[in-house]
């Protein structure tokens, strides 16, 4: 073989090798897209949404009342079927995450690992309501609201008129226990709410992939409504200071503490154990626990996948927050009642919140009806939902 022909052969052989290298990142970018989809719709729903708002109430016609009724349509139809699941899913959903747990062969071990979900989810709810009832971000809305309709929010009178949210949860939690009691017998039970649960699941997938129509116009109505954007800002800003600063607090320094206090060693050497869980959050990432932690794999199997579908402590401290910040906007009067009811509903409304993009919109709608505000009023926090 000729000097040429080798040469010839190498420059092509690497000109090959570069093209198999942009094919290569074509397609992780590609694929990139295609997984993180549903957060560029949301995006630039809601960049569309404020830009369209801000031009309209710039340039626009004055809107009336009736007119923004018939504009934010899309989004009251996004909001209409969040509230048409609110019941099938929190039912199926506690049902079957309780129902599932094996109580008689785990014994202590399925005890144990429940008390803490409970506890901490608890914690995380009583500080997201200790953070904002301190901060108070919702105030600087509630300065301009008129107070003398708060009668229209008698939490006694809407629980009479309305879904009585509490109870609907209590009792799901309840059967969802015996149906774990029952054991053979209550299979038949566990696997129907299990089916619907996946069913529920899919129609929520369906109305989240329509959510960023939806909160295009519920967004650009709610700046059309603005009367003063910089405070509406400043609030939101305050809004989401209070529910990081809270994250950080329960993940960085409330579950070390009771790591240091029932196990006696570094927490943070543990967590680094568990970083490659936490930087890719594919699945339970139980091999890492077992490998890195030295997890008996006995536990990390049964306590991981439990504590997926019924832990959700960051979910309970955000709705605690979200609520009370929505209440404190309109300008309610948080009484104990108020606050205990905040904070048994965002607990338990947690346990059947769905591992799906946005569908904690659907239990944050349960938790505002549960204190008698009307869920409409979520669009205060649309704008910034999917950043939290």
């Amino acid at each position: 073989m000729s000097d040429y022909d080798t040469n010839w052969k190498s420059l092509d052989g690497g000109k090959n090798s570069t093209g198999g290298c942009c094919c290569s990142r074509r397609s992780r970018c590609g694929r990139c897209f295609k997984s993180n989809l549903l957060l560029i719709l949301l995006l630039c729903s809601i960049a569309i949404g404020i830009g369209l708002g801000a031009l309209l109430k710039a340039y626009g016609p004055e809107f009336s009342e009736r007119d923004l009724v018939y504009f934010q349509f899309p989004g009251d139809l996004l909001m209409r079927m969040l509230k048409c699941l609110i019941i099938p899913l929190i039912v199926s959903s506690l049902v079957a995450g309780l129902g599932g747990l094996e109580t008689g062969t785990s014994g202590k071990m399925g005890l144990y690992a429940v008390v803490y979900y409970f506890a901490t989810t608890i914690l995380a709810v009583m500080l997201g309501i200790l953070l904002v009832m301190t901060i108070k971000p919702g105030e600087k809305l509630s300065e301009d609201v008129d107070t003398t309709g708060e009668a229209s929010y008698d939490p006694l009178t809407q629980k009479e008129d309305g879904m009585n949210i509490l109870g609907l949860v209590v009792f799901s939690i309840a059967l969802g226990v015996v149906t774990s009691k029952l054991g053979h017998e209550g299979r038949p039970l566990y696997e129907f709410a299990r089916s619907l649960a996946e069913g529920t699941m899919l129609l929520v997938n369906a109305v989240i992939w329509y959510s960023p129509i939806g909160i295009l116009f519920l967004v650009a109505a709610e700046i059309i409504r603005m009367e003063d954007p910089i405070a509406e800002l400043q609030a939101l800003g305050l809004y989401i200071a209070t529910v990081v600063c809270g994250l950080i607090i329960h993940g960085f320094i409330i579950l070390p503490l009771i790591y240091l206090i029932f196990v006696r060693t570094n927490p943070y050497k543990y967590l680094l154990g568990a970083l490659q869980a936490l930087l890719t959050a594919l699945g339970t990432a139980s091999r890492c626990l077992e490998e890195n932690n030295n997890i008996d794999p006995r536990v990390t199997r049964f306590v991981l996948p439990v504590g997926a579908t019924i832990n959700m402590d960051g979910t309970a401290l955000y709705e605690a927050v979200a609520a009370l910040f929505i209440a404190q906007s309109l300008g309610m009067e948080l009484d104990a009642a108020t606050v205990v009811t905040v904070s048994l509903t965002a607990t338990l409304a947690s346990i059947g919140a769905a591992s799906v993009p946005q569908a904690g919109l659907v239990t944050m709608i349960m938790v505002l009806t549960a204190i008698g505000i009307d869920p409409d009023e979520v669009t205060k926090i649309l704008a910034v939902d999917w950043l939290l």
